[in-house]
């Protein structure tokens, strides 16, 4: 299919299958997913003092007042930590994982003119369940391996000598590590969400999603921090709307790779 042919049935899709309202709905829910989540690992023993690091290695990825705000509020949690705190992150992040979850399902669905109601809803809730686990556990995961300095492998490196030459290539490792567990987050949803593509058939839109993810994300971090005003327009709430307008960028950025994935199964067929 010639590509100036994909782009006008994209823009198509994007109209007709309301991306823009989906795109919104999703962000509203990883925002109230994001906060939940810095409390429970604020509040386990021994994370906490990898937090300053692990958030500071998106640095030219995210705009500098996301960073600053994820900052403040570590350091406003990790003033009275306790389990019960814990637990209520939990929940909340489950939770609110599990809408968000759900709310990509759906758009992915429609992108591939599924019907949004299964025939099974256990199973349908129970695939929600486990995806936003998942995705929580994957994101732990990840913020541990990325939060690792190199004086960690170096400490390391002392009982396995072969991680030695890490040391020197570290931080690309990381931003390499992070870029291959949202491929796989990416990929795992275009396959399962619409009820088993093969990967072959899912690569593309992952492939793309993840190019314009890291693009857009780190150009709107170049621009928020060299060319936007929103601290002056906004005040200290502008941080938020500029978190809020990311996540909305970044759940654009998903469903249209969906999108993709659609449309280019369709012309196969």
């Amino acid at each position: 299919m010639p590509f100036p042919k994909i782009i006008r049935k994209l823009i198509f899709r994007y109209f007709r299958d309301g991306i823009g309202r989906s795109a919104a709905a999703l962000s509203y829910y990883l925002i109230f997913t994001c906060f939940p989540f810095l409390l429970m690992i604020s509040s386990l023993p021994g994370v906490f003092h990898l937090q300053p690091i692990s958030v500071k290695i998106f640095a030219g990825l995210l705009p500098a007042e996301v960073i600053k705000i994820i900052e403040n509020y570590f350091i406003y949690l990790t003033e009275s930590p306790s389990a019960p705190s814990f637990m209520l992150g939990f929940f909340l992040t489950v939770w609110f994982s599990m809408r968000a979850m759900n709310c990509l399902i759906l758009g992915i669905r429609r992108a591939h003119s599924l019907p949004l109601r299964e025939n099974a809803p256990i199973k349908k809730q129970a695939l929600i369940f486990v995806s936003a686990l998942g995705l929580i556990g994957t994101v732990f995961i990840s913020i541990i391996a990325l939060s690792l300095s190199p004086g960690a492998i170096q400490f390391l490196a002392e009982f396995i000598p072969p991680l030695h030459f890490l040391e020197s290539y570290w931080s690309l490792i990381r931003m390499l590590l992070l870029a291959a567990l949202v491929f796989w987050i990416l990929l795992s949803l275009y396959r399962l969400a619409p009820g088993g593509l093969s990967t072959k058939e899912a690569l593309p839109g992952t492939i793309c999603s993840l190019i314009f993810w890291i693009l857009v994300s780190g150009g709107y971090a170049f621009y928020v921090e060299h060319i936007g005003k929103y601290t002056l327009v906004y005040g200290a709430i502008g941080a938020v709307i500029i978190l809020l307008l990311w996540f909305y960028l970044s759940g654009m950025i998903i469903l249209m790779g969906a999108e993709l994935n659609s449309l280019l199964l369709s012309h196969s067929r």
